[in-house]
């Protein structure tokens, strides 16, 4: 959570790759990826990174 405040792109990014990393750490295999998320309202500042 600290680092999508900080920075949301690498912090989304950075939520994906450790996901991926988990599935792999157990062998299992990543079968798709969705670029369907939500965010607040980037026209107010002070929730658009919510």
């Amino acid at each position: 959570p600290r680092y999508v405040e900080a920075d949301p792109h690498t912090g989304g990014a950075q939520a994906v790759a450790e996901a991926w990393r988990n599935l792999s750490a157990i062998g299992a295999r990543g079968l798709a990826i969705t670029n369907n998320l939500n965010f607040g309202n980037p026209e107010k500042p002070d929730i658009m990174a919510q």
